[in-house]
C-alpha cells in the first residue's frame, strides 16, 4: 500500500470516526439543548443544525491527522464561532436586536465598536486562518518547496496570503448555504480546484488526507443535506470552506495560492452587491446543477 493510499484512508477514517462519535453524542443530548439546533429551511420545513456540527468534528479530526494539533484546534475554533453565531443570533433577534447583514455590515459594526456574533465569528475565523496558514507554510517548508521564500519578508507575504485565502474560503462557503446541497457542491468544487495546485510529496500527502476527510464528511452529510432534512449552518459551511482553503494553501505555487485567494475574495465582494441565488436562477445550467440531487 503506497503512501498516498494510506493518507487517503487515514484522512477518511479519522473524519468518519469523528463524525459518527459526534452523532452519538448528539443523539444522547437532552432535548433542552437540541432545541437550539432546530431551524426552518427555505421551504419552512423543520431541520436541524446537527449536520453542521458533525461536519465540523469530522474535519477537525481530518486536520489533526493532516497538519497536527494546532491546525485541529484552529479548525475547531472555526466551527465553534460558527456554531456560536448559529445559536446566539436567533436569540438576539427574538430579543428585538437586528444583527447587521453581510461582511460590510459586520465589519462596519466592529469599526463602530459594536460587538456582534457575526464580527466575533469574523475575528475567530481570521485568527484560526492565521494558525492554519502557518502550519501549511511549515508543511511546505519541510519539503523545501518555495525555497526562495526563506527570507522573512517572503515568509510574511506567504503567511498573509494564506491567511486571506483560508479565511475568505471559509466565509465564501457560508454564503452558499442558502439552499439544500448548495454549499456541499460549492465546497466540493473548491476542493477539486485546490487539488489542481502543484505541491511537493509530503504536502501532497497532507493534502490527500484533508481531501479524503472532506469527501468523507461530505458523503456522511449528503443524505440529510440533499434531502433537506438537515442544515450545515455556519459551523459546517465555514469549516468546509476553511478545509478547502487549507488544501489550496498547501500548494507550493505562490501564484496558484494568490489566484485562488483572489477568486474567493472577489466572489465575497460580489455577494455584497448581487444575490448568488438570483444569479443561479437566472441561468438554466446553474439552476440544473443547483437542483441536481435535491429532493
Amino acid at each position: 500500500m503506497n503512501a498516498t493510499v494510506r493518507s487517503i484512508m487515514l484522512g477518511a477514517g479519522a473524519a468518519a470516526i469523528a463524525s459518527r462519535a459526534c452523532a452519538e453524542v448528539l443523539d444522547r443530548a437532552p432535548a433542552s439543548l437540541l432545541k437550539h439546533l432546530a431551524r426552518r429551511n427555505f421551504r419552512g420545513e423543520h431541520v436541524t443544525l446537527a449536520e453542521g456540527i458533525e461536519v465540523a468534528c469530522a474535519l477537525t479530526a481530518g486536520a489533526l491527522v493532516s497538519l497536527g494539533a494546532k491546525s485541529a484546534t484552529a479548525m475547531a475554533l472555526v466551527g465553534a464561532v460558527g456554531l456560536g453565531d448559529d445559536v446566539l443570533e436567533p436569540v438576539l433577534m427574538r430579543g428585538g436586536e437586528a444583527p447587521p447583514k453581510g461582511l460590510k455590515g459586520h465589519v462596519g459594526a466592529l469599526a463602530h465598536g459594536r460587538l456582534t456574533t457575526g464580527n466575533m465569528k469574523i475575528l475567530g475565523i481570521a485568527a484560526a486562518a492565521g494558525v492554519l496558514a502557518r502550519e501549511c507554510a511549515r508543511a511546505r517548508g519541510e519539503r523545501g518547496a518555495d525555497a526562495s521564500c526563506s527570507s522573512t519578508a517572503f515568509a510574511v507575504v506567504d503567511c498573509g496570503l494564506d491567511t486571506v485565502l483560508i479565511a475568505a474560503s471559509a466565509n465564501l462557503a457560508n454564503l452558499f448555504d442558502l439552499r439544500p446541497s448548495r454549499a456541499l457542491k460549492a465546497t466540493t468544487l473548491g476542493a477539486i480546484l485546490a487539488l489542481a495546485g502543484p505541491s511537493g510529496a509530503p504536502s501532497s500527502r497532507a493534502r490527500a488526507r484533508l481531501a479524503s476527510a472532506h469527501a468523507a464528511a461530505m458523503l456522511l452529510a449528503a443524505p440529510r443535506d440533499f434531502g433537506a432534512r438537515g442544515m450545515l449552518g455556519d459551523a459546517g459551511a465555514n469549516v468546509l470552506g476553511a478545509n478547502a482553503g487549507a488544501m489550496a494553501a498547501l500548494s507550493s505555487s505562490r501564484g496558484f495560492r494568490a489566484a485562488v485567494a483572489c477568486v474567493a475574495v472577489s466572489l465575497t465582494l460580489l455577494s455584497e452587491r448581487v444575490s448568488f441565488t438570483r444569479l443561479i436562477v437566472s441561468s438554466e445550467v446553474l439552476t440544473a446543477f443547483d437542483e441536481w440531487g435535491r429532493s
